[in-house]
């Protein structure tokens, strides 16, 4: 089996007002993780979905990043799965930030 060489998470559930800094914070433990590195998925309406795609560098990041599943940001709790780079690539990367 060939060894993978791509790693990304999706993270579902996040406050509608997040900001990229914020998922970077919540993700501590991981480091290297930049603004380019953390995408946001909006609604056709161009409200937030809840959804972020994070690269991340290394088998280990996304083992420590699956770690997060459940933990919570503020009041709600973050779902953390596995995810692909045409997910990542599909989300808007231009918007950093909702304020």
């Amino acid at each position: 089996m060939e060894k993978r060489v791509d790693y990304y998470v999706k993270l579902r559930g996040l406050p509608f007002d997040v900001e990229k800094r914020e998922v970077i914070e919540f993700l501590s433990s991981i480091k290297d993780i930049k603004d380019e590195d953390v995408a946001f998925r909006f609604r056709n309406n161009g409200g937030f979905s809840g959804l972020a795609f994070i690269k991340l560098q290394s088998e280990e990041d996304e083992k420590e990043a699956l770690g997060y599943h459940r933990k919570y940001l503020d009041k709600r709790y973050v779902e953390v799965f596995t995810s692909s780079q045409e997910e990542f690539i599909s989300a808007d990367h231009t918007k950093k930030d909702f304020k």
